[in-house]
């Protein structure tokens, strides 16, 4: 292995995080890997999993490289290949836009090192033709990329479900290993990758000297500004135009393109071959941009970046750092980012993510422990994959996977009932089998449903009369335009409808003069805690930020001089709006949201809310006074106003929107608790008003 790294690789010495993680992956140790974007983690983690490989002569599959995106696995199959090669061995490539063809010469003759997603693992163990003991068999290393992508959402957890099950094949404990450039918490990240591992855990963060770099946020008021700053910062450069939305990436691309930049517009809706021509084109051309939404925010290679933009700011900390990592890599450059904010908030969110970056705060990432709406997917994969399961089968496996740590066997056992009986599964002779709701939905005619854990809306293919896939729209805009010759942009052009065919989901289209830009349907973003309050310590602070450009400077003290006199109140402002009573918390989306719930209830009226805000409506006919609301806070600051049983009361008076695909399939009581892990933060909300009576009592 030292020979290849010198003479194949032309290395003459590695990188503190290699040699780091090389002691700790050949000590046997399960391991989180930080390090910057492009800072030699895949390398890290590779050079002693190969050496191992090949000292052991371990048979394939041996290891696993699970990324979170398809196009991270296209873009790191000529590394894995050339690595893997140094010692003679070989990787694989298995996503769904790999031909079956491929997939069936994998499985005769199976290569070393398998790169893969979640979902298609999922693909492997639930195909009938598969021999799974066989093929994992010897699988020994589980290489998780880009693992802050995955512990906090549901394919995270569907990952590790995935693992426990792989672990019951492989004769090995399957040595795992996260990598990841952005995590806050990443003993948490350990413990939750760990699982039914029984080997010890390292985290490998090596220290990292300060860079200089280059960060700006300016102030942009119309289209036409937007198209000047870009070109003044992109022009001569290779750029990434990072925004919030799939119709922002397709407006922006439109301004950018009116000043003489050549522009690429990248997100999940532009069709795969479009995107791969975009990261082609990119990585070989110079004075080009690409704007896109998150597709780009993690490792894709695409060359040396000179400067990442952003139109208004992320919601996250970890975001921000992301792109501005996927600049300054060559020596003798320094990460460049400049956020270009149209919407004053935007504005203010730049620099609180800056402030919090330079104080070395990023967002924890909070895997969860209950996880009833994936504990739903994996009964029912699992009763697809064995054609039927016994229910102690089931729940020594998945008993293991971290997600479902804080699940008992009671609540796991009142699931399995629920689905009993609205017939998701058919109970015989002891097996759990898919039941008619259950064929009906994910049976072998649906069973694309069972692959993965997230939904996307119902989409429409958009085709070019010669063929071309152009990308998808949602069905529902289709719909909304009672138009069958609408024209519009997608992929950065412009389309005339020729054919709408609804039942085949297909939209034929031919080149047009102008179009307007469709809509796509998104969630809402919540704030964190930290976040939404570091928007108030701007408001009311009087630092002049080096970093925000003369125009922002200005329009920042405008801003603070409309709300300084409303913020100066205490930890909550109260201001009266007409008919409502504004409730100024800054405290976050989880916060305001059961915060609302709570004085909706108390109250008897509707309340709205934000991450800043709580809106109270009052009427002549039902009045709200001022102490009204002090009233009920005081009620809700009450220590055991939250209990287990009433913030389920809260959560089942939601509004019944869908945060998961399987929510629906829960029992009234889990889906609820799934609810308050996801919307509600009871501590939070008590921690704030307790903060406000305190203030208000020493204040009268």
């Amino acid at each position: 292995m030292q020979s290849g790294i010198a003479y194949t690789l032309g290395w003459s010495s590695l990188w503190p995080v290699q040699e780091l993680t090389i002691d700790a992956v050949l000590a046997g140790h399960n391991c989180v890997v930080l390090a910057p974007t492009a800072g030699g983690k895949t390398e890290a983690a590779f050079f002693p999993i190969l050496d191992i490989l090949y000292t052991e002569k371990l048979p394939p599959v041996s290891t696993l490289y699970i990324s979170p995106l398809r196009a991270l696995l296209n873009n790191q199959e000529p590394r894995l290949e050339k690595l893997a090669g140094l010692v003679g061995l070989d990787a694989f490539k298995w996503h769904g836009d790999v031909p079956n063809a491929a997939r069936r010469r994998f499985l005769a003759e199976p290569a070393n090192v398998l790169m893969i997603t979640p979902e298609s693992l999922e693909v492997i163990l639930i195909k009938p033709d598969v021999d799974k003991a066989a093929l994992f068999a010897e699988l020994r290393f589980a290489v998780v990329d880009e693992i802050h992508a995955f512990a906090g959402d549901d394919r995270g957890a569907h990952l590790a479900s995935v693992l426990e099950r792989l672990q019951t094949y492989s004769r090995h404990d399957i040595q795992r290993v996260g990598l990841s450039a952005t995590v806050g918490n990443p003993e948490r990240i350990a413990g939750w990758l760990q699982g039914s591992s029984q080997r010890p855990w390292t985290i490998v963060d090596p220290p990292r000297p300060p860079t200089p770099k280059l960060i700006e946020i300016d102030l942009i008021e119309d289209d036409t500004m937007l198209g000047q700053e870009t070109v003044r910062r992109a022009q001569g450069h290779k750029s990434l135009f990072f925004v919030e939305s799939r119709r922002q990436a397709e407006a922006v691309k439109q301004a950018v393109e009116t000043v003489g930049i050549t522009a690429y517009v990248h997100h999940s809706s532009v069709a795969r071959d479009l995107r791969e021509e975009a990261e082609l084109e990119f990585t070989y051309r110079e004075d080009t941009c690409i704007v896109c939404t998150s597709t780009m925010e993690l490792g894709i290679d695409v060359g040396d970046l000179d400067i990442v933009m952003q139109l208004d700011a992320p919601a996250t900390v970890s975001s921000f750092m992301q792109r501005l990592g996927r600049t300054g890599r060559r020596p003798g450059t320094r990460p460049h980012i400049a956020f270009l904010a149209g919407e004053e908030m935007a504005l203010v969110r730049a620099i609180v993510l800056v402030n919090l970056a330079l104080e070395g705060w990023i967002e924890p990432v909070e895997p969860s422990r209950r996880a009833y709406h994936v504990l739903v997917h994996q009964i029912l994969a699992q009763a697809l994959q064995f054609y039927g399961v016994r229910r102690e089968q089931l729940w020594e496996v998945l008993e293991r996977a971290a997600p479902f740590s804080q699940i008992s066997r009671g609540e796991f056992d009142r699931l399995v009932e629920h689905l009993l009986a609205a017939g998701y599964l058919y109970s015989s002779e002891g097996l759990l089998i898919l039941g008619e709701a259950g064929e009906k939905r994910f049976g072998r005619q649906n069973f694309l449903e069972l692959y993965s854990v997230f939904e996307t809306p119902k989409d429409m293919r958009v085709v070019t009369l010669d063929k071309q896939e152009v990308g998808t729209l949602q069905t529902w805009f289709v719909q909304a335009l009672h138009d069958p010759q609408f024209v519009f942009v997608l992929a950065g052009r412009r389309w005339q409808t020729v054919d709408v065919d609804l039942q085949e989901g297909l939209i034929i289209v031919a080149p047009a003069s102008r179009g307007q830009i469709p809509r796509w349907l998104g969630g809402t973003v919540l704030l964190s805690r930290k976040v939404a309050e570091a928007h108030r310590d701007v408001l009311l602070s009087d630092e002049d930020y080096p970093f925000v450009h003369r125009r922002g400077r200005e329009r920042l003290q405008s801003i603070r001089q409309q709300w300084r006199g409303l913020l100066q109140q205490s930890s909550i402002s109260l201001r009266q709006s007409g008919s409502k009573w504004e409730l100024y918390t800054f405290a976050g989306g989880r916060i305001n949201t059961l915060l609302a719930r709570a004085l909706a209830e108390l109250l008897d009226t509707e309340v709205n809310n934000d991450n800043f805000s709580v809106d109270v409506r009052f009427s002549t006919i039902h009045p709200v006074e001022e102490n009204d609301l002090w009233a009920a806070s005081e009620t809700i600051a009450e220590p055991d106003f939250f209990s287990a049983d009433h913030l389920i009361q809260l959560a089942q008076g939601l509004p019944r929107g869908r945060l998961s695909k399987f929510q629906p399939l829960l029992p009234p009581e889990q889906e609820a608790r799934f609810l308050i892990d996801r919307l509600f933060d009871p501590q939070g909300v008590q921690e704030l008003l307790r903060r406000r009576l305190d203030a208000w009592v020493r204040s009268s």
